[in-house]
């Protein structure tokens, strides 16, 4: 599915031109893996803290779908 049909399926948001919904896509998974970047490094200082690895594995976990709905925004980015 193309960027165009696919602004054209959600309505107005998106019904721009296709630079607007590539920078959209590029900056929505910045922020993401930002967030993600985060969380990992806060969890890799509070376990180191505690001595627990455990805690490390528990954040790439729940870390990993933010990362890989980055990296769909970014392929739907370079789709456009």
């Amino acid at each position: 599915m193309s960027l165009d049909k696919l602004a054209s399926h959600h309505g107005e948001w998106l019904n721009e031109t296709a630079a607007q919904r590539q920078d959209h896509f590029r900056r929505s998974a910045r922020i993401l893996i930002q967030f993600a970047a985060l969380g990992l490094v806060l969890s890799a200082g509070a376990s180191l803290y505690a001595g627990s690895s455990q805690m490390v594995f528990a954040a790439c976990l729940l870390a990993l779908p933010v990362f890989t709905g980055a990296f769909a925004m970014r392929y739907r980015a370079w789709q456009g």
